[in-house]
């Protein structure tokens, strides 16, 4: 059956869906494209017939098993599937097809869905970022509370029994422990506003920016006589100012608490643009990150061993929080390292 002599077929063309195809069994397997969906895949120009094969290279590897499963259905009722199919922008397009098979063909209708699959996407991540929260008040919230507990316990104690400087030394514990609360409860809200509050962009100065952000670790960085290098900073970038400083006290922070015990933390802040793109770093002479743990470091909550065994204190929220920031800022963030040889983390910025 021609698509040149199918009238039925002729009048898709003026509908105005993301694109249709009609796929032939009986006719050399062709498979026949919407002008529109052929423009969306960069074809607009090209008129020869395209067959089964070919189409199924364009849709996402994952989703080729489903695409072909409904194309060799036997069933005449319609129905509906989803799958990612390449565009001329190297990029894919989720879409609904609903597709119906008559005798000598099989035609399917398709919507594009990339919006509603993206919002999914977002809640599922929220929704898993909701079971993180509820482990931290189930646990990283109840331990230390049950330390206040026990030590103003026993400051109280101390107290009845006259004994001046134990009672002090479990005083000064709990006021130890409350700012560890203090803190953990301080980076929970921050990071659950990320995402929450309208992101606004304005023409930002890098090295200014790291410089504030020198400044508010200035404590931590003269109590272990860190070294900090800036080198190939621009000019200028589109950042949201707030949320840039952020990304820098967080990593600087981080270089500083995983720092090698009796040697002289160095920490070189570098830039360098490729494919139009910023590729800020930090980079590190610290004690490293084993290989296991580099893929779940930007995971909230998730912490090294060395946290687990309270040799190094935090909340486990500053590299989630920077990855999140990068993330709204339409980057991405990676990790370089190697155990005991210190650890380089680069984002990226348009």
């Amino acid at each position: 059956m021609s698509m040149k002599n199918n009238k039925k077929t002729f009048n898709l063309e003026n509908f105005n869906f993301d694109g249709w195809w009609i796929y032939e069994p009986e006719n050399k397997n062709e498979f026949f494209l919407a002008p529109h969906l052929k423009d969306m895949m960069g074809l607009a120009n090209q008129t020869v017939p395209y067959q089964l094969h070919w189409f199924l290279e364009k849709i996402h590897p994952d989703d080729q098993p489903i695409f072909l499963k409904a194309i060799e259905s036997n069933s005449k009722e319609k129905h509906t599937i989803e799958y990612r199919i390449l565009l001329k922008e190297n990029q894919y397009l989720w879409v609904m097809c609903r597709i119906h098979r008559e005798e000598h063909r099989i035609s399917g209708i398709q919507t594009d869905i990339t919006k509603q699959k993206e919002l999914q996407l977002q809640l599922l991540r929220s929704n898993k970022e909701l079971e993180q929260f509820a482990y931290v008040t189930s646990h990283d919230l109840q331990s230390p509370i049950r330390h206040i507990w026990t030590f103003s316990d026993l400051a109280k104690k101390y107290v009845k029994d006259q004994k001046i400087k134990e009672a002090e030394e479990s005083i000064d514990k709990v006021i130890k422990t409350c700012a560890h609360i203090k803190n953990l409860v301080q980076d929970l809200l921050t990071y659950s506003r990320l995402g929450r509050d309208e992101l606004h962009f304005s023409v930002v100065n890098p090295e200014d920016s790291i410089n504030i952000a020198l400044d508010i670790l200035s404590e931590e960085i003269n109590m272990k006589s860190a070294k900090i290098s800036i080198e190939n900073i621009p000019k200028s970038i589109n950042a949201n100012p707030e949320y840039f400083i952020d990304i820098f006290v967080n990593l600087i922070s981080n270089s500083l608490k995983y720092s090698k015990k009796d040697i002289i933390p160095k920490i070189k802040i570098d830039c360098v643009k490729r494919m139009g793109k910023y590729h800020f770093s930090v980079q590190d002479n610290g004690i490293g990150i084993a290989a296991q743990e580099r893929e779940i470091i930007f995971n909230i909550f998730k912490r090294s061993p060395s946290k687990k065994n309270n040799l190094i204190k935090g909340s486990g929220i500053g590299l989630s929080t920077v990855k999140k920031i990068v993330e709204m800022h339409g980057g991405e963030i990676r990790v370089d390292s190697e155990l005991g040889k210190g650890s380089t983390f680069t984002f990226t910025l348009l």
